[in-house]
């Protein structure tokens, strides 16, 4: 039997070659049905532009039935950053939301408006952090039925389904201002979200 020759060698190198870069192809395009992968660096642009509805109705500050703030974490793994997104409010009236950060469990947007930063939006999945949560367990307020806090000056957040955590931080905005554009978060959808 003779040894294999060196054009042999050559040509098996070129075919696995070409079978490992295809199949890295259709790997890639496989996953691109799913669009691009999230990159913790990237900046995307979102109009959420839709209709809001300007009656609240007395919910603002409603009377709380005594939320059930969990002492404990939940014993779950926090959602995908990217599951969050769709519950960040619509905007209208010039404001835009940038997404800035999107990790597991976290997903935070620039609420900008007329090209200026006005504030941060961010949605904190809490699941496994019991300092998180233990700030809410003394709260005497609520906005829409949550358990409400202020933290400093400068942020709002509620706690929406003992789990999540949404926060506006700004240091142009008032209290109020502040609370009216968490009231804008899809909250009871959040509240669903498991």
């Amino acid at each position: 039997m003779n040894a294999p020759s060196k054009a042999g060698r050559w040509l098996a190198g070129a075919v696995l070659t070409l079978l490992l870069v295809v199949g890295g192809c259709v790997a890639l395009n496989d996953r691109s049905d799913r669009g691009p992968a999230p990159s913790p660096t990237s900046t995307t642009v979102v109009d959420r532009s839709g209709d809001q509805s300007t009656d609240r109705g007395s919910n603002r500050r409603s009377p709380k039935p005594s939320p059930s703030v969990s002492p404990s974490p939940i014993d779950k793994k926090p959602v995908a950053g990217g599951k969050l997104n769709k519950y960040f409010p619509k905007t209208s009236d010039g404001y835009s939301l940038v997404f800035q950060q999107e990790k597991k469990g976290f997903a935070e947007a620039k609420l900008k408006k007329s090209g200026e930063e006005v504030a941060k939006l961010s949605i904190n999945d809490l699941a496994n952090n019991a300092s998180g949560l233990s700030k809410f367990q003394s709260s005497d307020d609520d906005i829409d039925g949550y358990p409400a806090v202020q933290v400093g000056k400068n942020q709002t957040a509620v706690l929406v389904g003992d789990r999540y955590q949404v926060k506006v931080q700004s240091t142009t905005l008032k209290p109020s201002d502040r609370e009216d554009w968490i009231e804008k978060f899809n909250l009871s959808g959040l509240a669903r979200l498991k």
